[in-house]
């Protein structure tokens, strides 16, 4: 069994919803990784059937979702709902996708975007902070 989980960064700023991009890095993975592999994608901006077919393909995944989930289309937002609550992460990505007037993002900005996921997803932020840290613990085992 892999000891440390991969993380992926697939983002293509001619794609908004990584379609080509995770579609391939999908392919590569299944055919030079276990199915037994934690996995995070970081910065998942992606869609329906992307979630679909990473947890179909590595149970184990785990999706970040940054300070981008603010501007999220409709394809994401039900994405995001669909990402089962085991699989779930929350990222601030610092110093990127900085929060208000702020000059650069930093981890205490996390509660902003748990907050946006709260309103999407109809949960507390308590519950999505508490869910989301424990998937982190879980995916890094810590």
């Amino acid at each position: 069994m892999p000891i440390r989980p991969e993380i992926l960064h697939m983002r293509n700023a001619a794609d908004q919803h990584c379609g080509e991009v995770g579609a391939r890095c999908l392919q590569i993975m299944r055919a030079n990784v276990a199915p037994t592999q934690r996995i995070h994608l970081h910065c998942f901006t992606g869609t329906v059937e992307q979630v679909v077919s990473w947890l179909e393909t590595f149970p184990k995944c785990y999706f970040g979702v940054t300070g981008m989930v603010k501007e999220f289309d409709n394809f994401q937002k039900t994405a995001l709902r669909r990402i089962p609550k085991g699989h779930l992460l929350l990222e601030t990505d610092a110093p990127y996708f900085r929060a208000r007037q702020a000059s650069a993002s930093t981890p205490a900005f996390i509660g902003e975007v748990a907050m946006e996921v709260s309103r999407i997803r109809g949960k507390t932020v308590e519950e999505v902070l508490e869910f989301t840290s424990a998937n982190t613990r879980i995916l890094y085992q810590i």
